[in-house]
């Protein structure tokens, strides 16, 4: 077959990567299971809410650290984060952090659940690097679906363009992104 043109040979193993030279883009799913702010500022009051993530009302927390790290150590292009099980405030000052650290974001804040004693369930955030070669096509982002799914067109290095879906699904244990 390889002789007759119907199948390539093996290229053979990789190579070093050189600086510079992206091979995959890459995409990470990742369950964060409640994503929470930090703490208040230093003299911030509890009046203050949660700000706006680039105000310093409130300091990032060791898991909002914690996931920028795995993000940035993996070279992620696109971060598709579900089960945030955050209200649309404290999603804003998180949209907010993650700008400042080097990533655009997109989301869906989870719904309370009488349920489970008014907690949030669900909520999902779309991230990609600010300067990593990615970047939205204006106006395309939106909820579909009654608020159940994020959708982001992004637009990556070589030109073309990708819709990346994340799905908010707070009766479920579980939550899908594709």
């Amino acid at each position: 077959l390889v002789e007759c043109g119907d199948v390539e040979p093996h290229p053979g193993p990789l190579k070093k990567r050189r600086v510079g030279e992206e091979r995959a883009f890459r995409v990470l799913l990742y369950n964060v299971c409640g994503l929470r702010v930090g703490e208040r500022g230093e003299g911030v009051s509890e009046k203050d809410g949660y700000g706006t993530g680039k105000d310093m009302v409130r300091k990032e927390s060791e898991k909002m650290r914690e996931m920028r790290k795995v993000m940035d150590e993996m070279g992620a292009k696109v971060a598709v984060l579900v089960d945030t099980h955050v209200g649309q405030d404290e999603l804003t000052a998180i949209i907010g952090m993650m700008d400042t650290g080097g990533w655009q974001a997109y989301g869906i804040p989870g719904k309370k659940g009488l349920a489970i004693g008014g907690q949030y369930t669900g909520g999902v955030i779309i991230a990609w690097p600010k300067y990593g070669g990615v970047m939205a096509v204006p106006a395309n982002r939106r909820l579909r679906h009654e608020g159940m799914l994020a959708e982001v067109r992004l637009q990556i290095a070589s030109g073309r363009q990708i819709t990346v879906l994340g799905s908010s699904l707070p009766h479920c244990s579980c939550n899908i992104a594709c």
